[in-house]
Parts: structure tokens; C-alpha cells; sequence
């Protein structure tokens, strides 16, 4: 401001003119030139603009020996900016989670949008651990870069008739679950039907001498409701769980929905079986592997959570399970219905379906009502 001209005052003619300033500005300054590639990024690229520029400066010099005071000045500038351009990588990269490469950036970004790596874990429940299994397995630090983002971009509320089944479904105690509307006669309530892991009950109780829950499920509930930021789940209570499942849906559903949580009907059926036995096949163990194929273990086709609520039971489907077990020659199914319907020989529906209502789960064992009648044909006793 010191060099600035001083201002004139200026008037016109006019009458009545106040007058008016004038300052005359000085030249702009001329642009200063900036030759130096700022794409220059490692040892080779410095020590080759450096040489550039002593060349242009002296340009007298003909040839400089690896001794002299320039070279090994050029040697060493060259070799620091390479550090400083790969510190500056690194820091740059640790500014966003998909780059970043350091633990404790990591945890720092992740904190910051809010996803915890800890609940995920149920055996690493301390941040020192955590670090220790960063550092030893760094695809677990990347494992969890990609579940961050997309764990906080999840729609958690329970807003349509899908999400409330859906949601449900991933408690570890619910294999199945479907919600509908019914009118009351003043306002609409929610329905969710649901089916249970073993085909527990919603009235069990968790910690009965008959329904004691396993020490497994134990911790992936205590593990999901941790996750969900739910009520502290108290197993010395003996909470039911129709309770649990109703703390879940409160916390995300939305306000004015009234729900009501129903057990699945279990629909038995029966179904009888006439197996051809292959020559040279025990009878004995035949029967054991219809009876496992057909039965409600691990791989059965009546294993729990298999079946979807109001699917049909497909004649084709029991024929598609049983051929292919070693030692079956043929297959004649002798009767297939519900168990209460109590299908006579040869009462096969002109469907080849078993029908299920909409809220209905096809099971088949003797404490369901229903039953698998396994006949023999052929094959060697034993």
C-alpha cells in the first residue's frame, strides 16, 4: 500500500458535484515461469531434472565425473526427495479408508462412520487383539474396510411386509418368517408368522430343562443382539422368545405399526413308500438311508427351515430325493397326503402336489402327526 499513488481528487463543472477519487493502479506483476514437472515422483526423475539444469546453467561444462562435488550433491538430493515423495504417498493414502493401509488408520475411519469390526467377532473382543490380528492377517484389515461401508449404507428399518421377514430371518433363532396385514376392525396389524430353530416354540423359554439352549446358538444370539445395539439379553431371566424377537422388531420397526408374532402351523404328513432293492443290497440298509433322506436330521427333506411357509410337497420331488440313493432300483409311492386327511393305498391327488395353506409348514415325523411308511421289495435280508 506504501507504494501506491496518492489518490487526486477530482471535480466536474457540475453544479452541486461532490467530487469523486482517483487512484491509478500499478502494472500487474509479469508471471513468474514454473518449467519444473511437478509429475516427478522418483530417484530417476529428480536426478534427471537436476543434471537438465546444470547443463543449461553451465553450459560450458562438458562432462562431470561421478566425483565430483555436483554429482554427489545431485546423487544425494535426488535419494531425499525420493523419501520425501514416498512419505508423502503414504500419508496421502492413510487420508481415506480404501487406501489406507495402517491399522491404526484403519480403526480411526472406521470409527468415524460409526461400524464397530468388534461386534462381528465373537472370540476378539479387544481393540489390542484386534490390532494383533490386523498385523498378522492383513486380508482380515481388508475384510473389514469392504463390511464397513456397506454395513452402514444397510437399510436396518423394518418399513414393508418383506423387510420385517426378512429382518426376522436373520435372528439366529428364526429359520423362517413371513408378515402380513389384518384388518381388526378399527386399523391394520402385522402378523409376522415365524418358524424357529429345532421347531422351537415362541411361548419356550430359553433356559427349560426341555428347550436349553445350546452354548453355540447362545453366542451368535448374544453376538447379534450386541451388534444391534439391543437390550442386554439376561439368559438368567429366562426370557421367552417371543420376547427377544419383540425387543428386536421394536428398535427398527416403524411408529403405529401394531404386530403380533404367531408360532407356524405344522401340517403333518404321510407318506408311504414301496422301494424296489437292488440284488445285491441289504434291505437293512436301504431302509436306514429312505428313512435318512426322508427324515428331519441335518440333510432330510423335512430338516428344519428346508421347506418355505405354504410351499407344496411335490410328488416329483420325493421320487427326484430317492432314486438316486445306491441300491434303490425303483420307487412306488403307495400313499402321499396330510396325516389328517389319513390317504388310503393308492390315493395319489390328481396334482401330485400336497397342498399347504399360506401360514403352513409341511412337516413329517411321528411327534408332528405325520409319519414316512417305508416298504421293501427285493434285495438281500439283513
Amino acid at each position: 500500500m506504501a507504494e501506491l499513488a496518492p489518490p487526486k481528487l477530482i471535480w466536474t463543472d457540475a453544479l452541486g458535484d461532490p467530487g469523486y477519487r482517483q487512484v491509478s493502479l500499478p502494472k500487474p506483476l509479469p508471471e513468474i515461469g514454473d518449467d519444473f514437472d511437478w509429475q516427478q515422483r522418483d530417484f530417476d526423475s529428480f536426478r534427471r531434472a537436476m543434471w537438465q539444469e546444470l547443463q543449461l546453467s553451465f553450459p560450458e561444462r562438458k562432462r562431470w565425473s561421478p566425483g565430483d562435488v555436483e554429482a554427489v550433491l545431485v546423487e544425494l538430493f535426488a535419494a531425499h526427495l525420493d523419501q520425501l515423495s514416498d512419505m508423502a504417498d503414504r500419508v496421502s493414502a492413510e487420508a481415506s479408508l480404501e487406501s489406507a493401509r495402517r491399522f491404526e488408520s484403519v480403526l480411526k475411519w472406521l470409527d468415524f462412520i460409526g461400524y464397530d469390526p468388534l461386534t462381528d467377532r465373537g472370540e476378539i473382543n479387544t481393540l489390542e487383539a484386534l490390532k494383533n490380528l490386523y498385523r498378522d492377517k492383513p486380508h482380515e484389515m481388508e475384510r473389514d474396510k469392504r463390511r464397513g461401508p456397506a454395513a452402514i449404507r444397510r437399510q436396518l428399518r423394518m418399513a414393508s411386509l418383506q423387510d420385517y421377514g426378512q429382518r426376522l430371518e436373520e435372528h439366529p433363532l428364526v429359520l423362517r418368517a413371513r408378515a402380513k396385514e389384518r384388518w381388526t376392525g378399527s386399523w391394520l396389524e402385522l402378523v409376522i408368522t415365524v418358524g424357529l430353530w429345532n421347531d422351537w416354540k415362541l411361548d419356550n423359554t430359553l433356559m427349560t430343562d426341555k428347550f436349553k439352549l445350546p452354548d453355540r446358538i447362545k453366542k451368535e444370539v448374544e453376538r447379534f443382539h450386541t451388534l444391534y445395539k439391543l437390550r442386554e439379553l439376561k439368559l438368567e431371566k429366562n426370557p421367552t422368545i417371543r420376547e427377544l424377537l419383540l425387543d428386536y422388531i421394536r428398535a427398527f420397526r416403524m411408529t403405529g405399526h401394531l404386530i403380533s408374532l404367531v408360532d407356524v402351523e405344522p401340517v403333518g404328513v404321510l407318506i408311504e413308500v414301496c422301494v424296489t432293492v437292488r440284488d445285491n443290497y441289504f434291505q437293512s440298509e436301504v431302509r436306514r438311508e429312505v428313512a435318512r433322506v426322508l427324515g428331519r436330521g441335518p440333510d432330510g427333506f423335512f430338516r428344519s427351515g428346508r421347506l418355505a411357509f405354504g410351499q407344496d410337497v411335490q410328488l416329483s420331488d420325493i421320487y427326484g430325493a430317492l432314486m438316486p440313493i445306491d441300491g434303490v432300483k425303483n420307487v412306488k409311492i403307495v400313499r402321499f397326503g396330510q396325516a389328517a386327511d389319513d390317504p388310503q393305498p393308492g390315493n395319489i391327488p390328481a396334482t401330485n402336489s400336497i397342498v399347504m395353506g399360506p401360514d403352513e409348514l409341511a412337516v413329517c415325523g411321528k411327534d408332528d402327526k405325520g409319519e414316512v411308511v417305508i416298504q421293501l421289495v427285493g434285495g438281500r435280508r439283513g
